[in-house]
């Protein structure tokens, strides 16, 4: 498993995680997505306004809140 630790000019941080033979995990999506996006965010709403937590896929999208394509990410994080 990979991480990344990014801390911004700004004082914001991500943590990012993938693993090794996944990719961005286009084919690792199954009936489980949706769970595990669903537990996510409850960790989200729990750790307070400043987390956030993302499902990210190469191209794939499920059109659940929490569960974003990897273009739509980096997006994200260029806002940070």
């Amino acid at each position: 498993m990979d991480a990344i630790f990014w801390f911004s000019g700004t004082g914001n941080s991500l943590y990012a995680k993938k693993r090794r033979s996944a990719g961005l995990g286009d084919h690792l999506e199954n009936t489980e997505s949706r769970q595990k996006v669903e537990i996510g965010t409850a960790w989200q709403n729990m750790a307070g306004k400043d987390y956030r937590y993302y499902m990210v896929f190469k191209e794939k999208d499920l059109n659940v809140k929490g569960a974003v394509r990897f273009d739509r990410f980096m997006e994200i994080v260029r806002g940070l």
